[in-house]
């Protein structure tokens, strides 16, 4: 995870930050030369006239081709808001022929420099202001020593165009942009965009974007912003717009810039909400969940009309599906009577999800309406959701984007050992038996040599995790090895006796944190586990450690996997005096072998084999009469991969791990 970090507030308020999503207001922003609002919180009141020209119509568009002669270029350094532009920080076009060309999208320290924006044309060129390379030059740690230091302004200004004939607009482009700060806070982006309607001799309105990203989180590469801009320029015979971007670090890149006449029937599906039933104590999403955690799903959809038009019975429709297909497992829709032109609300479902079926399930949000919609690829969203056997975590299985975080990356010198940490709300009593992460690898990735210890640990007064006397439980320190690195993830067991001494590894329901504390042996063998960038996370989620707790935006690839999830009761260890052996380890065949030494007749022995997102793949139970056997595990059916091993018997159970090799 490239970012710059920062601080945590001491304050918790995790039922503020997490309630559901409520219908907007228009609210000023700090910028004391314009009058804003966010483009997410449109309302307009206006007359409407859907015949009063012909939909679609192209008033202006670039997509930089070109490049960017035609544009004014514009840089303020600091805070100031005066009106004399430095000709150094400037935004900065990215052509076919250009050093650095299409391929390169932030040089900055903090950025991965062949992440670009994917609009429709991003092979002849686009725009991008690269505040982190204008900060730091491309060297970590390097605040404020570059060209161009931070906070800044960037001004694009586009030629001037005539809309005297279409007075319902919309603005249209694509854009790539990761947040860190704006022009005095976190709280605030640094993404605007600006309107004149006298040819630039003044900027009345401006919109302020992206105020959904969280610090240190980014919106997708292909993001494309479609929003009704008539009450600022609509009806203009001399008009312009300017990308503002205002603030600290990071970047934005913006390509396939257009000016369109407004059509009349347009909804927007802007946010699709994928919550817990509240009621149940638990207000966290998780892309995995054990079925006993689950505690119900509520689904809500933020719906805006971007059309010139009233629209009737605007509906909101989900179904969960598992992602190898078959019949929904959930479908539910709610409808609202009319939704007026500019104006959004949010929609909620009635029926609550229970969220009990094993199984990994794509949910799909779609918004209609009585009218036929005029562009149908914003109406509608899709997201991952897994109700697992064991395994728990805020990260989904497949996340389309990945990040990293761990040694060598933060604070001047780097940190070489570092902790991280996921949030785990517990509503049913389990027993932890493991933890799995997954690094990242590569040349600039984990190396073998470097070792983690697991600790779970209740929250301490802050909210974050606690110090050493909040552990509940922990690994012995595991080493990573070269295997390890080959197969992308570990999972490191939490033993019942460690250092001979017992552990209850039972979670209660309330808060538990997952802590991965990591050593790179001074630096000389680094450690980083990947995280998922697929849907932003509250602050208080996902954290990590230096000096101090840091948040993190994004949910660290960390899983706590459960002994038993089919229920609350706790799974009791099997004896130290019982010996069970895996072999082969890796195993190739279709067949393993599972040793058994026991200090009295074993009786019934039950094998379960579950994958690593908790399903159960394979099962099978033998009767012993003997104190040491050899028992056959049948594994032809198994693909490749990393598989726990439930065996049970004498009264209690104990998890193995299993490689299987194709």
């Amino acid at each position: 995870m490239n970012i710059r970090i920062l601080p945590l507030a001491l304050a918790m308020g995790f039922s503020a930050s997490v309630a559901f999503a409520q219908q907007s207001v228009r609210t000023a922003q700090p910028l004391p030369y314009l009058r804003g609002m966010d483009a997410t919180l449109e309302q307009h009141d206006r007359p409407v006239s859907p015949s009063a020209t012909p939909e679609n119509t192209i008033i202006f568009q670039d997509d930089f081709s070109a490049g960017a002669s035609s544009w004014t270029n514009q840089g303020f350094e600091g805070l100031n808001l005066g009106t004399t532009p430095d000709t150094t920080g400037v935004w900065e076009y990215r052509g076919p022929a250009t050093t650095p060309n299409t391929g390169t999208g932030s040089r900055g320290a903090y950025g991965t420099a062949n992440l670009t924006v994917q609009s429709s044309t991003p092979a002849n060129g686009f725009m991008v202001f690269d505040s982190d390379w204008l900060d730091n030059n491309g060297v970590q740690g390097a605040f404020g020593q570059g060209i161009f230091p931070a906070p800044h302004r960037g001004m694009l200004i586009s030629p001037s165009f005539n809309a005297a004939q279409y007075p319902f607009l919309n603005l249209e482009f694509y854009q790539y942009y990761r947040r860190f700060a704006g022009p005095t806070s976190q709280a605030q982006p640094a993404t605007y965009v600006l309107f004149s309607t006298d040819g630039g001799a003044t900027w009345g309105d401006t919109l302020t974007l992206n105020s959904g990203i969280a610090v240190n989180q980014a919106s997708a590469r292909n993001s494309l912003i479609r929003v009704n801009v008539s009450d600022y320029i609509g009806g203009a015979a001399n008009a312009k717009i300017a990308f503002l971007f205002h603030g600290d670090y990071y970047f934005w890149q913006i390509d396939d810039v257009k000016i369109t006449q407004a059509p009349n029937h347009d909804l927007a599906l802007v946010q699709s909400i994928f919550l817990p039933d509240t009621t149940n104590g638990r207000f966290q999403e998780y892309g995995m969940v054990p079925a006993p955690n689950t505690g119900g799903v509520v689904f809500q959809a933020l719906v805006r009309n971007v059309g010139t038009s009233a629209q009737t019975n605007v509906t909101l429709t989900v179904n969960a599906t598992r992602t190898s297909g078959g019949a929904p497992l959930y479908t539910s829709s709610a409808s609202i009577p009319t939704l007026a032109p500019g104006n959004e609300q949010l929609i909620s479902l009635n029926t609550i999800f229970p969220a009990t079926t094993v199984a990994n399930m794509n949910v799909t949000f779609n918004v209609t309406a009585d009218s036929t919609d005029a562009y149908t690829l914003n109406n509608s969203a899709s997201r991952q959701f897994a109700i697992t056997d064991s395994a728990f975590s805020p990260s989904v299985i497949a996340p389309v984007s990945q990040s990293f975080s761990g040694t060598g990356q933060w604070g001047s010198p780097a940190a070489q050992q570092v902790s991280l940490g996921n949030l785990f709300e517990i509503l049913t009593a389990d027993t932890v038996t493991s933890a799995t992460a997954y690094l990242q690898t590569g040349t600039n990735g984990t190396q073998a040599g470097s070792s983690v210890v697991f600790t779970v640990r209740t929250p301490g007064a802050d909210g974050l995790p606690g110090d050493l006397t909040t552990v509940l439980f922990e690994s012995d320190v595991y080493t990573i090895t070269s295997q390890d690195i080959a197969r992308g993830f570990i999972v490191v067991p939490f033993p019942a006796n460690l250092f001979g001494s017992p552990q209850d590894r039972v979670v209660e329901q309330g808060d538990h944190w997952l802590v991965a504390e990591m050593f790179s042996n001074n630096g000389a063998n680094r450690i980083r586990f990947l995280d998922d960038l697929t849907f932003t996370m509250p602050w208080f989620v996902s954290v990590l450690y230096t000096d101090q707790w840091y948040n993190n935006g994004n949910a660290m690839r960390m899983f706590m996997n459960f002994g038993r999830a089919s229920s609350g009761v706790s799974v009791q260890e099997l004896a130290s005096d019982v010996r069970l052996n895996l072999y082969p380890n890796p195993a190739q065949g279709d067949y393993a072998m599972l040793d058994i030494a026991a200090e009295r007749p074993a009786g019934k022995v039950s094998c379960e084999i579950l994958d690593m997102t908790g399903r159960l793949v394979a099962a099978q139970s033998s009767q012993i009469a003997g104190m040491k056997e050899s028992l056959p595990l049948d594994i032809s059916g198994l693909n490749a991969g990393l598989y726990q091993v439930r065996v049970s018997m004498l009264g209690g159970s104990r998890t193995l791990r299993l490689v299987v090799n194709r």
